[in-house]
């Protein structure tokens, strides 16, 4: 289960160092990052949370501020990227991202309606009828 607080944290810190970052997206990489990183490692692709830690390091230093400690989720997120910028090299990067799409597909995943519903992919932002939605302006 992903909670509100690591939700909360993954955004503040991810928005820190690559600008901002929705809570759906925290939660979309979150679910995704552990399935990243199994099919990442199997195609030596992996990436520690040193490395990662890294990454957060190295951005602070470009952008000026001082490295912040981050959270275990904020690594985590941060290893499934990089490991899967990594396969994009692959000579079977298609096979790789097949493989992980389906995996990702095939996860039972229950999403808080706040956040939207989770498609197989991504969250998708839901509707509520219930909630009025402002008119557009008139031009």
């Amino acid at each position: 289960m992903i909670g509100e607080d690591e939700v909360a944290t993954v955004v503040e810190e991810l928005s820190l160092h690559v600008g901002p970052v929705t809570p759906a997206q925290a939660i979309a990489e979150l679910v995704r990052a552990e399935e990243i990183l199994d099919v990442a490692s199997g195609a030596g692709f992996g990436v520690s949370a040193t490395d990662a830690a890294g990454v957060l390091d190295r951005i602070a230093g470009e952008q000026g501020f001082d490295p912040i400690e981050p959270s275990a989720a904020t690594l985590l997120v941060v290893r499934s990227l990089v490991a899967s910028s990594g396969m994009q090299t692959a000579p079977d990067a298609a096979d790789l991202f097949a493989e992980l799409d389906e995996r990702i597909a095939g996860l039972d995943i229950e999403v808080s309606p706040r956040y939207g519903s989770w498609d197989g992919q991504a969250i998708t932002p839901q509707a509520f009828e219930w909630i009025e939605q402002p008119a557009p302006d008139a031009a």
